[in-house]
């Protein structure tokens, strides 16, 4: 072949080399946009190009090495040249290339490993549902919480297990969450029940979840039992309500105090923190007027002593037991002070402490009545020697009077005994029909009167009797003698005699 025949041969060589390498490059540019592994597809589009490319240029080289003599290497050689080192270059960087993809390749399906041992293994319950609420994935902890196996919860409408007094407000956020192109997410407390009807209090955490193109795709929620966390809460206010009861019913003074220090640590100050009904009593201090504020800001030259003992029970945590005097609030107070945490102190005033300053009170008020009771004693001994002479000069004219009474009073006696033993049945009525005496024979033959009237004792009327001629006498001044039928039936001789008591 002359080196014109060769020359045009090698020309079409090189016009197929830059075409192969074209199409190399475009595969290349394909395969890199589509993720390709090359430890995935040696056989593939790319490969075959490449190996193809290399024969190539191994045929023209090897053609031209035998003819074409040294610097007269015809122009399409440099060419050729080229071509191949560009070819290699391409090779080098597809396999750059290829070795990221893989390294990213492995790092994706690491972190879907993780995102997937995450979702599995997650103490709360997780689920990934459509915009209807439909479940399409479910972790271990939301099966164990719904007392299903994973697999019967897909395809299942969350609403099931949701209470029915709750569902209405499930499908109201849903369609919230359907039309909120901007993808907020919402949380919420609801009553939820297990396939068992086990109720339980969840809080619920819903967002959207995209897909690879960014489009939302479903829901992503959050499930978390918060019914020991609800029963501790409101354990923890019944407990703060007796406290605050007991805190404010108690009968000792307690207040609660914070330490003020200057720069080296040192004590000057304390604030009112909070203040029972009790210890505003004991001292007269509001609590809406103190808390908050300092005890300087309260009561500026309050001695020394109380911030001294204070501080120190605040800053080492010794308690203190002391009785001292507040001359700014002129009273004794008994006080019990602790530390109940770090730069506090609590003050408890016992209710004994009022006890105490009223029973000095009483003890001197004991002593002003002392001495009185002696002053009046000696006015008592006075007056009482000037009585006894004027009771002597009385003792002696009131002699006969009494004299004159006593022996009334003894022959009244007389005269009831004689009526006493007197053999026949004696009374003395009033006007008013009460009988006042009655002799033994009387009350035995027709009973006790007990305060009651004649008529009412003897016959149980309700009025005087029609045939009685007893009072008669009252008005003719006279005695007078009748017969008179008892309530025995027997008939009786009365003799009636007006008596007048003196």
């Amino acid at each position: 072949m002359d080196d014109q025949s060769r020359e045009a041969a090698s020309g079409t060589a090189v016009s197929d080399l830059k075409r192969h390498l074209a199409d190399v490059k475009r595969e290349a540019q394909q395969a890199v946009s589509a993720g390709w592994d090359a430890g995935a597809d040696p056989d593939g589009d790319l490969y075959t190009l490449l190996r193809e490319t290399r024969a190539l240029l191994s045929v023209l080289f090897d053609g031209v090495s035998g003819t074409w003599r040294p610097g007269e290497i015809p122009a399409q050689s440099e060419d050729l040249a080229t071509a191949f080192e560009e070819l290699q270059l391409a090779e080098e960087e597809l396999r750059v290339q290829n070795d990221e993809l893989i390294e990213a390749h492995h790092a994706l399906d690491a972190e879907r490993r993780r995102y997937q041992e995450l979702f599995d293994f997650a103490p709360d319950g997780s689920l990934v549902t459509d915009f209807s609420g439909v479940v399409q994935e479910a972790n271990r902890a939301a099966a164990l919480l719904l007392g299903v196996e994973r697999a019967f919860l897909v395809g299942k409408p969350l609403a099931l297990y949701v209470a029915e007094p709750d569902q209405e407000r499930l499908f109201r956020n849903l369609q919230s969450l359907q039309r909120d192109e901007a993808g907020a997410s919402l949380r919420w407390e609801t009553s939820m029940r297990s396939l068992q009807g086990v109720p339980f209090e969840a809080s619920l955490a819903v967002a959207p979840v995209c897909d690879e193109q960014g489009k939302r795709a479903g829901l992503r929620w959050l499930i978390r039992d918060v019914t020991e966390a609800k029963r501790m809460q409101e354990a923890l206010r019944e407990s703060e309500e007796r406290y605050r009861s007991l805190f404010n019913s108690m009968s000792e003074g307690f207040a609660l105090h914070e330490i003020v220090c200057d720069a080296k640590g040192r004590p000057y100050d304390y604030r009112f923190l909070a203040v029972n009904p009790a210890f505003e009593a004991l001292t007269g201090f509001k609590g809406e007027n103190v808390q908050g504020k300092r005890v300087l800001e309260v009561l500026p030259s309050i001695e020394p002593f109380w911030i001294e003992t204070y501080g120190r029970v605040a800053l080492t945590g010794e308690p203190a037991h002391f009785e001292q005097r507040s001359g700014i609030l002129g009273r004794d107070y008994e006080v019990l002070a602790y530390c109940p945490a770090e730069k506090q102190f609590v003050s408890v005033v016992p209710a004994t402490t009022e006890r105490r300053r009223a029973a000095e009170m009483l003890r001197q008020q004991a002593e002003e009545l002392q001495q009185l009771t002696e002053s009046l004693e000696q006015r008592v001994q006075e007056r009482t020697a000037e009585l006894a002479s004027a009771v002597a000069g009385l003792q002696t004219e009131m002699y006969e009077p009494k004299r004159a009474e006593a022996a009334v009073r003894a022959e009244r006696q007389r005269f009831n005994d004689i009526l006493e033993i007197l053999p026949a049945y004696v009374a003395l009525l009033t006007p008013d029909y009460h009988a006042t005496v009655a002799n033994r024979f009387f009350r035995e033959r027709f009973g006790e009167a007990h305060g009651r009237r004649c008529y009412e004792f003897l016959f149980e009327r309700d009025e005087p009797c029609e045939a009685c001629e007893t009072y008669s006498v009252l008005k003719t001044g006279q005695p007078h003698h009748w017969e008179w039928v008892g309530p025995d039936g027997h008939t009786y001789d009365v003799f009636d005699f007006p008596f007048t008591d003196s």
